[in-house]
């Protein structure tokens, strides 16, 4: 078993330690809702010819689970949403939401792919992962600020390191070489660069066009197939290590992140630089011997 694949085993258990940590640090609360795309196929895999089929499918996740089945820029291509909930209950419905709509896709003659890039000339698919911080008595969203995103600095923390972990950490997503193609489609829906924005979708981090009380961070660097606690173990990680090192962030974006004239860090696109790079798992275990000591 190699090194990224004990923190895959791990992942669960790992991130709801370092939950509490985050609480303990901060006492608040981590509320999570998630974006999860993918392709619609028949059940034989091929092209759906009878349009018919995907009506059917939308009319049962609405009134089965209240999901809105969403058109994204690809051939077939789609997406649902959660609610945000805390994350001690987040992924767990997720992960159980997932496997009933796949079910629910079957009965409807119809096949979801997650893949992260399953056709070559077509959009690759991602789950976007929105997360804020509430105060645990209050309930008050620690990342709003009356005077603006950048007078929040908790957040610009936070941001921060998810930034600077997303390299080092970048194989702990993404397991096939094919996936590492998504980080190198140079157009507005997917991430090539490190880099944050306001409602910037070309970033590696959006911080959506949201009223005050919904201040969030969306992370868009995960796949669609990547596993929801191994993506939350990452980003409590990488928030409690930005909030203890106290760095800022580079300044947000608001081009396109794929400009040269920009002279961002690219991220990590193919599996051999990924591997080579992968430092996480020296980087939890020293954070569980030290826990980012003061």
């Amino acid at each position: 078993m190699d090194n990224c694949s004990y923190i895959d085993k791990i992942a669960k258990h790992a991130s709801i330690k370092l939950y509490q940590d985050l609480q303990s640090l901060l006492n608040c609360k981590l509320y999570v809702g998630i974006e999860l795309e993918f392709y619609l196929r028949d059940a034989q895999l091929q092209q759906i010819q009878d349009i018919s089929l995907i009506s059917a499918f939308q009319k049962s996740l609405q009134k089965n689970y209240s999901l809105v089945l969403q058109e994204e820029k690809g051939e077939m291509q789609f997406e649902i949403s959660t609610s945000h909930m805390e994350f001690s209950t987040a992924i767990e419905y997720f992960l159980e939401l997932k496997k009933n709509i796949i079910k629910e896709a079957a009965i409807n003659n119809l096949s979801m792919l997650f893949d992260a890039k399953p056709f070559a000339r077509d959009y690759g698919s991602a789950m976007h992962i929105h997360i804020s911080l509430h105060e645990k008595n209050s309930g008050r969203n620690m990342f709003a600020s009356q005077e603006g995103i950048l007078k929040n600095t908790l957040m610009q923390y936070a941001v921060n390191g998810i930034l600077e972990m997303i390299n080092p950490s970048i194989y702990l997503f993404n397991k096939k070489s094919e996936d590492f193609l998504r980080y190198t489609e140079n157009h507005i829906m997917a991430p090539t660069h490190i880099s944050w924005g306001i409602n910037n979708r070309t970033t590696a981090i959006r911080i959506p066009n949201s009223d005050c009380d919904s201040r969030r961070i969306e992370f868009r660097i995960p796949p669609a197939s990547a596993d929801p606690y191994v993506c939350m173990l990452f980003i409590i990680f990488s928030m409690i290590y930005g909030i203890k090192m106290k760095k800022m962030p580079i300044c947000p974006l608001y081009g396109n992140a794929f400009d040269a004239q920009y002279n961002l860090k690219p991220i990590i696109c193919n599996i051999q630089t990924a591997k080579q790079n992968f430092m996480f798992d020296k980087l939890l275990e020293n954070y569980l011997n030290t826990s980012f000591s003061n």
